[in-house]
């Protein structure tokens, strides 16, 4: 019945308890599966499936890290149910939804409703020594071509975010009139402050670039007053060569100024413009991490519903065990925006690369394909225009 696993696990805790010896909880251990499948043939399903995924790719070429990055077609650098079912099917096998979820289940460690590459590389080559695991280096011509047809499926990442994140929706508190009264517009970021300084090693090789993350510095930022405020979309990157080669970031580095455009609308109005059209993520999803005595770890904001994205990305000076505070970083409205591919590399190295946006802003990728990204398709928008 429904409930055996439970009993399983009870007994399991019941026998350990007899042991004077310190425990670790049953889910991390090499029972879990045992403890937590209702019976065996669903481990039979999905080592089955694991195989058949094994033996298809071997068969085209492709190692697991190969394989996610073709199959990851948002270019994320996180796999969600849709992207998993298309390649699923392109390789030949005819999966139903529910093994596909149960599947996303199994190999998504933090339980986002995504999986990295990491995790896509250790689930399926579960169980078989010889499963190809090397890096990108190793493509030859013609598969960073692949281009895999989506088929949509329903997802579980929005499922996990809106358990997750129901108090942290939108508020709506002004009407569309009151909104009228304030805009939004694309301007330079004119004051940073630096998040990730250059590490000793990327200047140890003559000529090769120094990266860099930098936040915008909202508050001394002209243009924040009684009237108007500076909105962070998301950090900035740069890479300069040793020698003075370098670009100028702060050339094309881009921040929304939100203002009302009536005289002054007073702060409390304008704080509700902005947690109503550009609200707070509801959390963060890790894209790429590095190791070592300066690690940073690149972070994808989830916005709260479906009718906003993030626009940019963020970076933390640390490990990924610590997540950024959702204030980081605002989202905007999707009909603000469209899709399109990051235009311009900043850095990359086998395990990842960083992009820019053409508002300048960071994005990353666990690869070295460009990523998809959100471009905002004007420089200035009306809040009310869009019925929000």
């Amino acid at each position: 019945g429904s409930t055996e696993p439970k009993r399983r696990q009870a007994f399991f805790d019941e026998v350990r308890e007899c042991r004077r010896r310190v425990r670790t909880s049953w889910d991390k251990t090499d029972v879990a599966a045992v403890l937590r499948e209702v019976d065996e043939f669903s481990l039979f399903e999905h080592r089955a499936l694991l195989a058949a995924t094994q033996r298809r790719l071997a068969s085209r070429g492709l190692s697991m890290r190969q394989a996610f990055h073709a199959f990851n077609s948002s270019r994320t650098g996180m796999m969600n149910s849709s992207e998993l079912y298309s390649a699923l099917r392109w390789l030949g096998i005819q999966p139903d939804v529910a093994l596909v979820h149960a599947t996303i289940k199994r190999l998504d460690a933090d339980s986002d409703g995504l999986v990295t590459c990491d995790e896509f590389v250790a689930g399926f080559a579960a169980g078989d020594p010889t499963a190809d695991t090397s890096a990108l280096a190793t493509f030859v011509p013609g598969q960073q071509e692949l281009v895999i047809p989506l088929q949509r499926i329903p997802e579980l990442y929005k499922a996990a975010t809106d358990s997750g994140a129901a108090s942290r929706r939108p508020v709506v508190s002004l009407s569309s009139s009151e909104l009228a009264q304030f805009a939004a517009t694309l301007r330079p970021c004119v004051a940073t402050q630096a998040v990730w300084p250059t590490t000793a090693g990327a200047q140890a090789e003559a000529g090769a670039a120094r990266l860099s993350f930098v936040e915008p510095s909202v508050s001394g930022a002209r243009g924040s007053s009684a009237n108007s405020l500076m909105v962070p979309v998301g950090h900035y990157a740069s890479a300069e060569r040793q020698g003075g080669g370098g670009r100028a970031a702060q050339s094309t580095t881009k921040i929304i100024e939100l203002r009302c455009m009536r005289g002054s609308g007073g702060t409390a109005k304008l704080q509700a413009a902005l947690d109503q059209v550009m609200p707070p993520p509801a959390r963060y999803q890790m894209v790429w991490t590095t190791s070592g005595a300066e690690p940073f770890t690149v972070w994808a904001a989830i916005p709260p519903t479906q009718d906003f994205v993030a626009i940019g990305m963020v970076v933390t000076a640390t490990g990924s065990s610590q997540r950024p505070p959702t204030e980081l970083i605002r989202c905007v409205p999707k009909k603000w925006t469209r899709r399109t591919p990051a235009p311009e590399l900043v850095h990359d190295r086998n395990e990842g690369s960083v992009w820019r946006s053409a508002h300048g802003l960071l994005h990353a990728s666990k690869g070295r394909h460009p990523p998809q990204v959100y471009e905002l398709i004007r420089e200035e928008f009306g809040l009310s225009e869009f019925g929000l």
